[in-house]
């Protein structure tokens, strides 16, 4: 009598056994104009092919937002932010490993032109 045996499944893997830090790739911005929407694109590198990366603000003001997982940043700062930023961007790939970019961002005053009030007829800037 002959008993079959089922072959063992053969599991591939890619593995990165050092495991090395994404690095982000993008200059960060410095400044922007207060009252003006702007985006900041973040773009990691790794040796690895199919690297998944997740993107947060470990540091950052509150007219700062980020999604997570496309790595924009979105800032919509107005005249009460006008000062510099420290902030912080995080990467993180699948193994846990994270790399940081710190930098600061200024907020920049723009003059607003001075606009007439007909209620009580005096310039407000």
């Amino acid at each position: 009598m002959e008993i079959e045996m089922p072959l063992p499944s053969l599991i591939l893997a890619h593995m990165n056994i050092n495991n090395t830090i994404p690095i982000i790739t993008t200059i960060a911005i410095s400044n922007v104009d207060e009252d003006e929407p702007n985006t900041y694109i973040v773009n990691a590198d790794y040796p690895d092919t199919y690297e998944i990366f997740r993107y947060s603000l470990s540091t950052g003001p509150l007219f700062l937002s980020t999604d997570s997982a496309t790595s924009e940043i979105t800032v919509l700062a107005d005249n009460d932010d006008i000062d510099s930023h420290p902030v912080i961007v995080v990467v993180i790939n699948l193994n846990g490993t994270t790399y940081a970019q710190p930098f600061t961002l200024a907020v920049n005053e723009i003059k607003n032109a001075p606009r007439i009030s007909k209620e009580h007829t005096k310039i407000d800037y």
